[in-house]
């Protein structure tokens, strides 16, 4: 097993389909980062991304992450494929899972 302990057991939960303007959760290695779903192919098999932009939240120390995340119309865009295990990845990546429904980012200071 690879990277966070958390990010392993969430990313095995069963996710909701993908809807236009829905959140999503990319798991990396321990961080998570956050986008806006903005394509969805008529398949439904490939999901385009755009990543949203992201904050600290104010009157809040490094120790306890509060974030701010909005939708950025200029953010960097990925694709995610639904794959033959179940999982949703980054298109060309093994490890890189993505969950619809919700926005969870988590940046590790350890690294």
């Amino acid at each position: 097993m690879q990277g966070s302990l958390i990010n392993r057991l969430v990313e095995r939960v069963e996710c909701k389909a993908p809807e236009i303007g829905d959140g999503a959760t990319e798991y990396c290695y321990t961080d998570r980062e956050v986008y806006t779903v903005v394509e969805v192919s008529k398949s439904g098999k490939t999901v385009t991304l755009q990543r949203d932009s992201v904050k600290a939240a104010e009157n809040v120390d490094f120790g306890h992450q509060s974030w701010v995340v909005e939708p950025n119309p200029n953010g960097h865009k990925v694709v995610v494929t639904f794959r033959k295990d179940g999982k949703w990845k980054v298109k060309g990546t093994n490890f890189r899972i993505v969950r619809f429904g919700s926005r969870d980012y988590y940046y590790d200071w350890s690294f």
